[in-house]
């Protein structure tokens, strides 16, 4: 059996973007995230049967924080690729960054990647 832990609208305030004023000003970006794990048939009620969300956010948090990437799809992928050792199944991962110059025209821009670790 397989279970599921979800993040929604983490909020960073970070300077992540390919123009020189995004690295200047910090915009805000939100994060979702969906990781599918495996569900340990002897579970019991004790953290080191489940994947620790605190951990998970505090991953997270540090590669928002981190200096800037040009490309949301590469902070994105960074997220994932700091997600694996967490031993998922598959992870999704959904930068949003709702205050770019396409949001005088839009509600939103973001990018998901996905992959499978099993």
């Amino acid at each position: 059996m397989d279970y599921e832990i979800r993040f929604s609208g983490l909020n960073f305030h970070a300077k992540h973007g390919l123009y020189k004023k995004e690295k200047e000003k910090e915009q805000l970006f939100k994060v979702d995230i969906s990781l599918t794990a495996r569900w340990d048939s002897s579970f019991s009620d004790d953290m080191k049967n489940v994947i620790n969300y605190e951990e998970i956010f505090n991953e997270v948090k540090e590669v928002m924080e981190s200096e800037p990437f040009n490309l949301i799809e590469a902070l994105a992928e960074e997220i994932l690729n700091r997600i694996e050792k967490y031993n998922p199944i598959k992870a999704t991962v959904t930068i949003h960054k709702p205050e770019t110059e396409l949001s005088k025209n839009s509600d939103d821009v973001s990018v998901s990647l996905s992959k499978s670790f099993a």
